[in-house]
């Protein structure tokens, strides 16, 4: 864990190194549009039925929201997001692997009870 915030302290300190010697253009695009893409095939795939149902009645096809999710993620505000983000998950491919294979939701309802586990005990009105 030590590592991790190493490095990632190491890689805000060459970002703002760099920002300071003034490089040209800072470049926001995190994910390009093949990666947006199967990032958006991927969150398909995995989606529940109820949500993808909601989005093809907004949008009309698979193609057309699609192209309108490729539009949003390139955008600089959202890249700018998902540099945090990748951030967080410690980089670019371990943020991919995570979209692409998703816990299921067996894990997610363990981690939950857990979570609520940890609340509870943690919780001065519980005790």
């Amino acid at each position: 864990m030590l590592m991790s915030e190493k490095e990632r302290l190491e890689r805000l300190i060459e970002s703002i190194d760099a920002a300071l010697k003034g490089a040209d253009t800072m470049d926001f695009a995190v994910f390009n549009k093949e990666e947006s893409s199967k990032m958006f095939l991927a969150m398909l795939e995995h989606m529940p039925d109820a949500i993808k149902g909601t989005a093809m009645k907004e949008f009309g096809s698979v193609e057309e929201w699609r192209e309108h999710y490729l539009n949003v993620v390139s955008c600089e505000e959202v890249q700018k997001q998902y540099a945090k983000i990748v951030e967080w998950y410690g980089g670019k491919e371990t943020y991919i692997n995570t979209v692409m294979n998703p816990l299921s939701e067996d894990i997610r309802k363990s981690y939950k009870r857990r979570i609520d586990d940890v609340l509870e005990k943690t919780d001065t009105r519980y005790q």
